[in-house]
């Protein structure tokens, strides 16, 4: 689940908190509706290995994710784009 990616900023308190109950999470539609004005912002620097892999995890949960490179070199921001994020590039 994405309450397990280390160092990422993730959207499973605001998803416990749209059920009205603590530690009961809503899924489906509603909750992506709920959280289609929230921004998930994932830095990476050369992350090419798994940012696909975080990104798909996220955009069920949270539509709009924008990946910050800082200047990766193994195609870290080719591999975001590809798998659905918005990319920034800092360098």
């Amino acid at each position: 689940s994405l309450d397990r990616v280390d160092g990422l900023l993730t959207c499973m308190p605001q998803i416990a908190s749209l059920s009205g109950r603590p530690g009961r999470r809503r899924t489906g539609r509603n909750v992506i509706s709920q959280l289609s004005d929230t921004w998930v912002v994932v830095p990476g620097f050369n992350e090419a290995g798994v940012i696909a892999t975080t990104i798909a995890g996220i955009l069920p949960v949270c539509p709009n994710v924008v990946m910050v490179d800082d200047g990766s070199r193994d195609g870290t921001a080719e591999q975001a784009a590809r798998a659905g994020a918005s990319v920034v590039r800092h360098a």
